[in-house]
């Protein structure tokens, strides 16, 4: 235990078997770890101590890179003493729903239907913000109708108010198509896919410039709204103004 270092990270319990029992994140490795020893231990705890024979750790740059590795361990161990993250409701997604004119919008709840999901993340601002700037830069439907062809065809549905205020097209009633839809959808998922590819990239560059701490580059309202105004300057006649309200300029 006194090898372990003051670092942030998670560890991991483990029994006689070699099977992993616990897992757990510390900001300080040791003494996290060291307090599970040096303390009356009781319910559960005291229980699963009992158990354990060997302990093993792995060390990350931050306490938000610690969270989402111990997401990710306990979702692949399933650990019996790890009841708050056994399931996918511990960080937010991004969800693009598997249906015509697909919706997006965040969820706790991973569903296997064939939908997308982005994430996790470890801030409900990163997604509220990321999920705003989407909006801005793509009208898309939020209501629960069933859009096959055959319900817009036989008119179904009525234009809604979100129309009106200019946050949708209008596909319900057929004032926009699938292909255009669609092809605003697979611009978000590429958006989406560099915004998690380009946390790490983004976190090692601006670090040798000395711009930002570590721990506040990989998923920071800032640095999407950098990646967005990037992206946005790519696509012809709309310059997305609007960005500099979310920078505080």
């Amino acid at each position: 235990m006194d090898l372990l270092p003051e670092k942030p990270g998670v560890y991991q319990f483990k029994d006689k078997q070699g099977v992993v029992i616990y897992i757990g994140k510390a900001k300080n490795l040791k003494k996290r770890v060291h307090s599970y020893f040096s303390k009356s231990l009781v319910g559960k705890t005291a229980i699963m101590m009992k158990h354990v024979r060997e302990i093993a750790h792995v060390i990350v740059d931050s306490e938000s890179d610690a969270l989402l590795l111990e997401n990710n361990l306990i979702k692949k161990h399933q650990p019996r003493y790890n009841v708050l993250l056994k399931d996918d409701k511990s960080f937010p997604w991004i969800c693009i729903k598997n249906e015509p004119f697909p919706r997006v919008f965040h969820t706790r709840s991973r569903v296997d239907d064939g939908s997308k999901y982005f994430g996790p993340y470890t801030s409900m601002v990163v997604v509220r913000t990321l999920l705003d700037m989407i909006k801005q830069l793509y009208p898309l439907r939020n209501c629960n109708y069933r859009l096959s062809d055959e319900n817009i065809r036989e008119k179904k549905f009525r234009i809604c108010l979100e129309y009106h205020m200019g946050n949708c097209l209008g596909p319900c009633v057929g004032l926009q198509d699938s292909r255009d839809y669609d092809d605003n959808i697979q611009q978000i998922e590429s958006i989406l896919i560099i915004n998690m590819k380009r946390q790490m990239k983004l976190k090692k560059r601006l670090q040798s410039w000395n711009a930002f701490k570590a721990n506040q580059l990989s998923l920071t309202p800032r640095c999407i709204t950098w990646m967005f105004f990037h992206i946005q300057r790519m696509r012809t006649g709309r310059m997305l103004i609007t960005l500099k309200s979310h920078m505080g300029l």
